[in-house]
């Protein structure tokens, strides 16, 4: 190597011009990924919220259509199947939403405050009171409805998020005294 061109290696070694450029475009991939699943958490998370919303509104549903007009109990009494579908999917998840399950049955609560369901042919054979759950509760039975929605969550960036381990289905259960 010459003279000239070793001053010029030498300089060029000691010019730091563009470096925080290509040190920019060296992690910039890393920060487009980290922007996007930061996203993708919070679309999971609000579709959970959403998820548990649809099955407040739908056993909300039942309750307005079959206990608020004394059809209690629901099952049998009263037809709550389009109410209570049209509550669920009254979300931003819209028909995505999908009702899971719904059931009724009388509950008392035990001794360590869990409700538990009642043995029997429902809704024919009330208990007339909850002794038979905990021998010092004389409390009526309470009628409740079970209410189950799913939504399939989608990620929005799935080659890209690490949210994508989180595709399928959020579910969420709610419970609702009707009497």
């Amino acid at each position: 190597m010459s003279q000239r061109e070793f001053r010029l290696a030498g300089r060029f070694r000691r010019d730091q011009r563009g470096a925080a450029a290509a040190e920019f475009v060296l992690v910039l991939p890393l920060l487009i990924i980290l922007m996007l699943t930061i996203t993708d958490f919070g679309l999971y998370i609000y579709a959970g919220m959403e998820v548990s919303t649809a099955a407040e509104n739908a056993a909300q549903a039942i309750y307005v259509t079959c206990a608020g007009t004394g059809n209690v109990p629901a099952a049998g009494n009263c037809s709550y199947a389009g109410a209570e579908t049209a509550a669920a999917q009254h979300s931003p998840l819209g028909n995505r939403v999908r009702i899971r399950s719904t059931t009724e049955n009388y509950y008392c609560v035990n001794s360590s405050g869990t409700l538990v369901a009642l043995s029997g042919t429902f809704p024919g054979n009330k208990a007339p009171d909850c002794t038979s759950v905990d021998a010092s509760n004389n409390d009526s039975p309470g009628d409740y409805v079970v209410v189950t929605v799913s939504v399939t969550y989608r990620p929005a960036y799935s080659g890209f998020s690490l949210a994508s381990m989180f595709a399928g289905p959020i579910t969420r259960t709610v419970w609702m005294r009707l009497a």
